[in-house]
């Protein structure tokens, strides 16, 4: 959710793409984080 917001903050024109593959892999590394077994 957090990340969500942070892509809405991070939406210059000319970097869309970028920005929101930087985006998303953080959201996956994240996922990753949380499900792995160093959750916390």
């Amino acid at each position: 959710m957090a990340t969500q917001k942070m892509s809405q903050n991070l939406k210059p024109r000319n970097l869309g793409q970028p920005v929101k593959t930087e985006v998303v892999k953080s959201c996956k590394v994240q996922q990753n984080a949380s499900f792995g077994p160093v959750a916390k």
